[in-house]
C-alpha cells in the first residue's frame, strides 16, 4: 500500500513536471513561431503567406501517412512497457515503428516530389505551389526521425529532449529565413514563399540530427540489446498490438488532412466565387491561417502539453475507470476555465496586439472571433489524448472526420453566399461538436470498462 502511494506521488510530480518543461519550451517555441511568421509577412506579404499556408496540409498528409499514427504506438507503448520495468521491449517497440515510420515517409516523399507539378496545378490551381511542395515533401524524412525520438522520451515522461529539439527546430528555422532575406535584399530581388519552405526544412534536419546526437551520447556506443532478430520477435510479438493503435490514428489523420488540403484549395476558389480577386482571396486566407490562428494556438501550448503527457499518464490507468474519471473532471475544468481567460485576454489584447505585429487591421477582427474557439480546443486536445491512451483511436477518427465535414460544408455552400465569416462559424460550430463528442465517449470507454469489470 505504501508502495502504491509513493508511486502514485512520484507518477503525479513526474506528470506536473512534464507539463511545465513542455509548456515552457513549447511556449518559447511558440513565441519563437510568432517571429518566424512576423519575419515573413513584413517581407513576403499577406499574399505570400496565403500560398505558403496553402501548401502546409501537403506535408501534413505525407506526416499523416508515415509519422503520426506510429509515433502514438510508440508513446503508448514505452509508458507501459517501461511502467512494468520491461524496458527492452520498449525499445525494440521504439526502434521498429521507427524503421518502418522512416519508410513510409521515404515512399510518401518520393511520391510527392516528383508529382508537385500536378498537385500545383489540379489541386491548388496555382503553379507557383510547385517548388514549395517540392521543398516541404523533402523535409518529412527528417521530421519521422525528430517525432519518434520525442515520442520515445515522452513515453517514458522525459521531456527535456523533445522540448530542447523544439526550440533547436525554431531558432534554425529563423536564423535561416534571416539569412534569405538578407541575400534576397542584397541580391534586389522581392522575397517570396520559398524563403518560408527553406526554414522548415533547414529546422526539420536541424532537428532531427540534435535527436539523433542525443541517442548517440546517451548510448555512449554501449550495446542497447536490439538486434535484427529481437526487432523480428518485436515485429512477430506486437504487430497487431502497433496496427491496432497505428493503423487508426494514421487513418484518422489522413482523412483529416486530406479534407484540410481540399479545404485549403477551395477556400480561395470559394472567395472568388463570392467576389474577390486571386489576390484578395490568398490574403484572406493568409491572414487567417498563417496570422489569426497562430495567436489563437498559442496557448494551446499548454494544453497540448498536458495533452501529451495524459497518454503515457492514462495509458498506465486503463483498467482502472474511476481513477479515469477523476482525472477527466480536472481536465474539463481546466479546459473551460483557462478557454475563457483566453477569450477574454484575445478580444481585450491579442486582437491589437496580432493586428500591430503583423501589421495587419483584418487579423484583430479574426482575432476576435476565433477566441471563442479556445475552450473547445482544448477540451477536444486533452480529450484526444486520453481517448488514443485508451485505445479508442476509431472514436477520435469519427469525430475528427464529423468535425472537418462541417467545415468543409460551410466552405462549399456557404463562403459564395455570406464570404469568409461563413468559414469562421464553421470552425466554431465544428469543434463545439469534436468537444462534444469527445468527453461523451470518454465517459462511454470508461462505463464498459466498468462493466467488464462487473461481470469478471
Amino acid at each position: 500500500m505504501i508502495k502504491s502511494t509513493q508511486r502514485n506521488l512520484m507518477s503525479g510530480k513526474t506528470f506536473i513536471k512534464g507539463t511545465f518543461i513542455l509548456t515552457a519550451a513549447g511556449a518559447a517555441t511558440k513565441i519563437l513561431g510568432f517571429v518566424f511568421r512576423i519575419l515573413l509577412s513584413r517581407n513576403i506579404g499577406a499574399e505570400g503567406m496565403g500560398i505558403y499556408q496553402l501548401v502546409m496540409p501537403v506535408s501534413a498528409v505525407c506526416f499523416a501517412i508515415g509519422i503520426s499514427g506510429l509515433e502514438v504506438s510508440v508513446s503508448r507503448f514505452t509508458a507501459y512497457y517501461c511502467f512494468r520495468q520491461k524496458k527492452a521491449q520498449a525499445r525494440s517497440i521504439a526502434v521498429l515503428c521507427t524503421f518502418i515510420s522512416l519508410l513510409l515517409c521515404l515512399i510518401c516523399a518520393v511520391s510527392v516530389y516528383f508529382l508537385a507539378d500536378a498537385l500545383a496545378m489540379h489541386v491548388f490551381h496555382n503553379q507557383s505551389c510547385a517548388l514549395l511542395i517540392r521543398i516541404t515533401a523533402v523535409s518529412v524524412p527528417f521530421a519521422c526521425i525528430h517525432c519518434m525520438v520525442c515520442s520515445y522520451y515522452i513515453g517514458q515522461e522525459k521531456t527535456g529532449i523533445p522540448a530542447l529539439s523544439q526550440l533547436f527546430e525554431q531558432l534554425i528555422r529563423i536564423g535561416t529565413v534571416y539569412i534569405m532575406i538578407k541575400i534576397y535584399k542584397q541580391s534586389g530581388e522581392p522575397c517570396s514563399a520559398l524563403i518560408g519552405a527553406a526554414g522548415l526544412i533547414a529546422g526539420e534536419i536541424g532537428a532531427a540530427l540534435f535527436c539523433l546526437s542525443v541517442i548517440t551520447l546517451h548510448t555512449g556506443g554501449r550495446r542497447t540489446g536490439i538486434s535484427r532478430k529481437s526487432l523480428a520477435l518485436s515485429f512477430h510479438t506486437h504487430a497487431k498490438e502497433i496496427s491496432g493503435t497505428a493503423i487508426p490514428v494514421s487513418l484518422n489523420r489522413l482523412s483529416l488532412h486530406g479534407l484540410q488540403s481540399v479545404e485549403a484549395a477551395l477556400i480561395p476558389l470559394m472567395l472568388q466565387t463570392y467576389g474577390m480577386s486571386m489576390g484578395e482571396s490568398l490574403s484572406v486566407y493568409g491572414i487567417i491561417t498563417g496570422m489569426a490562428m497562430p495567436i489563437i494556438l498559442f496557448p494551446c501550448t499548454l494544453s497540448n502539453s498536458v495533452a501529451q503527457m495524459l497518454l503515457p499518464s492514462m495509458s498506465k490507468l486503463q483498467d482502472s475507470p474511476e481513477k479515469l474519471r477523476r482525472g477527466s473532471i480536472g481536465a474539463i475544468v481546466f479546459s473551460v476555465c483557462f478557454g475563457f481567460v483566453c477569450i477574454i485576454t484575445f478580444i481585450t489584447a491579442g486582437a491589437p496586439l496580432g493586428a500591430y505585429l503583423f501589421g495587419e487591421k483584418t487579423v484583430a477582427d479574426y482575432v476576435k472571433i476565433l477566441a471563442w474557439l479556445c475552450p473547445f480546443i482544448f477540451i477536444s486536445s486533452t480529450f484526444k489524448s486520453i481517448l488514443h491512451a485508451l485505445g479508442k483511436t476509431a472514436l477520435v477518427f469519427a469525430n475528427n472526420m464529423l468535425s472537418e465535414t462541417i467545415n468543409l460544408a460551410c466552405v462549399v455552400f456557404l463562403i459564395p453566399r455570406f464570404g469568409i465569416y461563413a468559414f469562421l462559424t464553421g470552425m466554431l460550430i465544428s469543434q463545439l461538436v469534436n468537444a462534444l463528442l469527445s468527453v461523451i465517449g470518454f465517459y462511454r470507454s470508461t462505463n464498459k470498462i466498468s462493466r467488464k469489470h462487473a461481470q469478471s
